[in-house]
């Protein structure tokens, strides 16, 4: 029987056997007793380290990278980053973001292209084109322009239940 606060032999094993990476599940011990496992959101990616843009910082030009990045200042350029990209609340964009994975929360001034999935916040305001695998948009977001679905499906409504 393991001590309090140390995870259960169950919750080992489970964590080994499904690697964090694998199929975006979150593996954790609740007081070294229960095993949870938590479906992984876009922003909670294994993809490695975040970089993150302060809310102070201003970048003019083309932005290319790998992994999570999480803008919360303003972008006047394009950018194309293999992995998951943030628009935090308060973060302006004046350009075309394309990544793997979009969360918008801030302010957008062009296109947004997801390879995969794109989350719309109910902060969001969207002057430009939306293209994705799939695209969720939360009641109150503000969206001027075409919205295109590239899987085939059609936009999906969401209330947003996370607060900040």
């Amino acid at each position: 029987m393991p001590r309090r606060g140390q995870p259960s032999p169950a919750a080992s094993v489970i964590c080994m056997l499904a690697p964090r990476a694998l199929l975006g599940y979150l593996c954790a011990a609740i007081d070294g007793e229960d095993t949870m496992i938590f479906k992984r959101r876009i922003q909670d990616s294994p993809a490695g380290p975040t970089t993150f843009i302060a809310a102070t910082t201003k970048i003019v030009g083309t932005i290319t990278g790998q992994g999570p990045y999480v803008f919360c200042g303003t972008v006047e350029g394009d950018c194309d980053i293999n992995g998951p990209l943030t628009l935090a609340e308060g973060g302006r964009w004046k350009g075309t973001l394309k990544a793997n994975d979009i969360i918008l929360a801030g302010t957008v001034e062009g296109d947004v292209v997801a390879r995969a999935r794109v989350e719309i916040a109910g902060t969001a305001r969207v002057t430009g084109s939306l293209s994705g695998n799939s695209i969720a948009v939360a009641e109150g977001a503000v969206i001027e322009g075409e919205i295109k679905v590239t899987s085939g499906g059609a936009p999906v409504k969401f209330q947003e239940k996370r607060h900040p």
